[in-house]
């Protein structure tokens, strides 16, 4: 897929709680693994489960964010960076709180490796924030 120009309407489907979530306008951000969305795009938002659109907002923000995991002696880490500047532990864990990760960042990463979407030991996408 390819931007060509101009502003465009994207359709962001949302799982189950997540979607409740967006819907409630307590979640008002997304990682994805694009690079395409830009502020002032119109994002349609809808339940995965149903497709059903249930809001539409406007993107305001969408950074590149850079998150990768490994192992050091046996034990899990983990890394994030937002727009090329690494984020502490601390920003880490609010942005995905914001995320609708109560568990903070090792939630989040915990959800993206049981989905796969990991591509040697790296996550690469945009926070696209409304």
């Amino acid at each position: 897929m390819r931007r060509v120009g101009g502003q465009v309407t994207w359709l962001v489907a949302f799982e189950g709680p997540m979607a409740d979530l967006v819907a409630r306008g307590l979640k008002r951000q997304t990682l994805r693994r694009c690079s395409i969305v830009a502020a002032g795009d119109t994002l349609r938002l809808a339940g995965a489960e149903t497709g059903g659109v249930f809001g539409e907002a406007t993107c305001t923000r969408a950074r590149r964010i850079e998150i990768g995991v490994g192992e050091l002696r046996g034990r899990m880490t983990c890394r994030a960076e937002l727009d090329g500047a690494d984020l502490s532990r601390e920003a880490f864990d609010a942005l995905a709180v914001a995320d609708g990760f109560e568990g903070g960042a090792r939630e989040l990463v915990e959800w993206l490796e049981s989905r796969g979407k990991f591509a040697a030991g790296l996550y690469e996408g945009q926070l696209i924030e409304w």
